[in-house]
C-alpha cells in the first residue's frame, strides 16, 4: 500500500514509517478522508476489504452524518 497516497489522512504519522497495517489505513480513510480517497481505496483493496473493517467500526469513530451515509447508502 502506497501510504504518500493517503498523507492527508495520516497526519499524526511520521513519514519515514515503513510499514502500517492497512486496518488502520483504512479506519482512517473513512473517518476523515474525502470521496475521491475512499474510492480509490475501494478501488485498490476492495469493498469486501473495506466493508469489513467499516463493519467492526464503533458509530463513535466518526461524525453521526459520515456514519449514517455509509451504513445506509454505500456500504451496506
Amino acid at each position: 500500500m502506497d501510504i504518500k497516497k493517503y498523507a492527508s489522512v495520516l497526519w499524526d504519522v511520521p513519514k519515514n514509517t515503513a510499514y502500517l497495517d492497512e486496518k488502520f489505513v483504512i479506519k482512517r480513510a473513512l473517518s476523515f478522508g474525502g470521496i475521491f480517497l475512499i474510492k480509490d481505496l475501494i478501488n485498490s483493496l476492495g469493498i469486501v476489504t473495506v466493508r469489513s473493517v467499516f463493519n467492526t467500526m464503533k458509530p463513535t469513530e466518526m461524525p453521526q452524518r459520515r456514519y449514517n451515509f455509509f451504513k445506509q447508502i454505500s456500504l451496506i
